[in-house]
């Protein structure tokens, strides 16, 4: 009657593991319905390409454009793409991909989750600074960066949480009104 006897039926009916364990998903989750099954599968594709192929690259360049505006007087607004601008586009993805895939299993166990987090938190910047560097080496990096500073960030993200909460009560406006305000106001000039 449960989950798992539902699983094992369908493996003994269909005599395969990978048959039987995809039948009884059907089963379960779209009640024998394939279109909406299908119609979910290719919507997590499609967010799944998005997320590799533009978020992680955007993120990546993001972080490149901060690093940018922090010493230049006009940083362009094409740095946001730069890893494609140099065929680093893939090899970034993956990085990032590989990060979140250590940080999904990290996370299973909570605490160790909580602290790669922010061992891997620099590994953005790392590539933008470096997109010729392995992920293997990002990563080493951003964990010798971050080796006693992890306290100091996670008191540094509580300070933010009323902007946090303000930012998600406004569905991100404040985000991209102080990002436009960014763009458009020149940085300062050092003496």
């Amino acid at each position: 009657q449960g989950f798992f006897a539902i699983i094992i039926n369908n493996i003994y009916r269909a005599g395969s593991f990978l048959f039987g364990t995809l039948n009884a998903f059907n089963q379960i989750f779209f009640q024998d319905r394939i279109g909406p099954g299908i119609i979910i599968f290719i919507g997590a594709l499609i967010y799944l390409l998005y997320w590799f192929l533009v978020s992680c690259i955007v993120q990546v360049g993001q972080c490149r454009f901060f690093l940018e505006t922090r010493t230049y007087y006009k940083t362009p607004i094409n740095r946001l793409l730069f890893s494609y601008r140099l065929r680093y586009g893939i090899h970034t993805a993956w990085a990032m991909l590989v990060r979140q895939l250590y940080l999904f299993f990290w996370w299973l166990t909570l605490i160790g989750g909580i602290i790669k987090t922010y061992s891997y938190r620099l590994m953005p910047y790392i590539l933008a600074e470096n997109p010729s560097l392995s992920r293997r080496e990002a990563m080493q990096l951003s964990q010798a960066m971050m080796q006693g500073q992890k306290w100091q960030t996670f008191l540094l993200d509580l300070s933010f949480l009323g902007w946090q909460l303000l930012d998600i009560l406004s569905f991100h406006l404040s985000r991209r009104l102080l990002f436009l305000a960014h763009i458009r106001k020149p940085a300062l000039a050092s003496n």
